[in-house]
């Protein structure tokens, strides 16, 4: 409780936040010391914390939405998004040892699934446990991602394939991998064009 408290008072005094911004960051806190979910960062938000295994990582200002569900050996970048009942899955069975039936054969080392920054993950999608989600990347709803997705490509389908890409020249991506070259931190977000402009208004995550 020590620690919560300490921590409480450095959010509480960070003027780097707004005060909506502080009751979610000191929400997320308490979170991380109930769950013992060390390496989560302060800003990341997950609605359902009881389906997230302790070694779970996760960088600043992502969100995971109600019903998401995470193996073990799981590492998430920053920016991230979770849109509700995604599954990362995988908890596999060894199934090659003649005359033992499957649910008595144990289970093979879980693989690493990584996520890296920027990536956008529809609602009920499925992610098989070991691949690597490139930066950028969108992966759509009901989405079933069975091997690595390349940076800023846009995968659907069951099984997942690419569809597009999110920028269409390097120019864009530089601009954007410079972006996430830089340091976590909050921002602005773009609504809506309306005759040429975007309105931009404040945002912790735009979900948070």
């Amino acid at each position: 409780m020590a620690l919560i408290g300490e921590r409480y008072a450095k959010v509480i005094s960070d003027l780097t936040y707004d005060w909506k911004q502080r009751i979610k960051i000191l929400r997320n806190i308490v979170v991380i010391q109930l769950f013992g979910l060390k390496g989560v960062d302060k800003t990341f938000h997950i609605a359902e914390p009881k389906n997230m295994p302790k070694d779970l990582k996760a960088g600043p200002y992502g969100y995971m939405a109600k019903g998401v569900s995470v193996i073990p050996r799981v590492e998430i970048g920053k920016y991230v998004m979770f849109s509700p009942e995604v599954l990362i899955v995988g908890g596999d069975h060894c199934k090659d040892i003649p005359g033992v039936p499957m649910i008595f054969s144990g289970r093979p080392e879980t693989p690493k699934t990584v996520i890296e920054d920027d990536v956008w993950i529809g609602a009920r999608a499925i992610i098989m446990a070991g691949v690597r989600i490139g930066r950028g990347a969108i992966i759509g709803a009901n989405a079933v991602v069975t091997k690595d997705v390349p940076p800023y490509a846009v995968w659907a389908g069951n099984p997942a394939r690419e569809m597009k890409r999110r920028f269409e020249n390097q120019k864009d991506i530089a601009i954007h991998q410079k972006m996430l070259d830089g340091s976590a931190k909050s921002g602005k977000y773009a609504g809506k064009k309306t005759g040429g402009e975007q309105k931009l208004s404040g945002c912790f995550t735009c979900h948070n």
